[in-house]
């Protein structure tokens, strides 16, 4: 998959590219700018939102075999758009201790396709990293205190990349404020736990997304509230915050992170 070599952080999403099979990552604006969509233009252009939305919409009701509700739809394209600006913050904050300081322009992902996998392009303004970080006299380095400093970072850049895009998917999702960032938060938990299972450091992901949300760091809801369990394939596992609302497409399946599960339970 072609990812760009530029430093300092294009190794990074090779690497990231390489444990995340299913994705391309391409570092740079994107090459033909009509065929990709950007964060920035999600939230000042309603017709490009909703024909990311719509292309969301034929790629589930093909996946499916029935078109699934408009508020499901949206808020499958939000997820799609989110889980991939949550892994582009994360993965370097994990593998390097590096946090790209990504705006909504700065992330582009296929304008009519639909779907999650497949390619993404990444423009890197600028990056945090930590004291003894190599890059630390690398021009686009903002040099931070300590680990503690540079998860606030990795927060900061995410609420504030996320929230314009965020309230211009709200029409559409149909779910207050409270429920988007419980999607987020899932969306920034869940990428470090994928990218540090499919590495074989699950347990350094988890302990990171743990220090990364431990509860109490508004807009995020909630903590990341991982919990040990013993399965032949992972080692913990997480309740989600908010519904991925999957049981309205296929209601004899349910995810075994549901959180109406554990309502029920409770």
């Amino acid at each position: 998959m072609p990812v760009s070599t530029t430093p300092p952080l294009g190794e990074t999403y090779a690497r990231v590219a390489a444990a995340c099979d299913f994705l391309q990552i391409q570092v740079g604006r994107p090459p033909d700018p009509e065929s990709w969509t950007t964060g920035a233009q999600l939230t000042a252009d309603a017709k490009r939102l909703v024909e990311f939305v719509d292309a969301k919409a034929a790629r589930m009701e093909q996946e499916y075999g029935r078109p699934a509700r408009r508020d499901v739809v949206a808020s499958w394209a939000f997820h799609h758009y989110a889980w991939l600006a949550c892994l582009l913050v994360a993965g370097p904050l994990l593998l390097d201790r590096r946090v790209p300081l990504l705006g909504p322009g700065d992330v582009a992902v296929p304008r009519r396709t639909g779907v999650l996998a497949g390619p993404g392009t990444v423009a890197v303004p600028g990056f945090a990293c930590l004291p003894g970080d190599p890059a630390a006299d690398h021009p686009q380095a903002r040099v931070v205190a300590d680990a503690d400093a540079l998860r606030r970072v990795a927060r900061d850049t995410v609420a504030g990349h996320l929230a314009p895009v965020l309230a211009a998917f709200r029409p559409h999702v149909r779910r207050g404020p409270h429920a988007l960032w419980g999607m987020v938060t899932d969306e920034l938990a869940g990428t470090l736990w994928h990218l540090g299972q499919a590495l074989g450091r699950e347990e350094e992901a988890v302990a990171e997304a743990t220090a990364l949300l431990p509860g109490g760091t508004p807009p995020f809801v909630g903590g990341a509230g991982f919990r040990t369990v013993e399965l032949r394939d992972r080692a913990y596992t997480r309740t989600r915050l908010t519904c991925c609302l999957y049981y309205t497409l296929c209601p004899e399946d349910v995810c075994s992170n549901c959180p109406r599960i554990a309502a029920a339970a409770g």
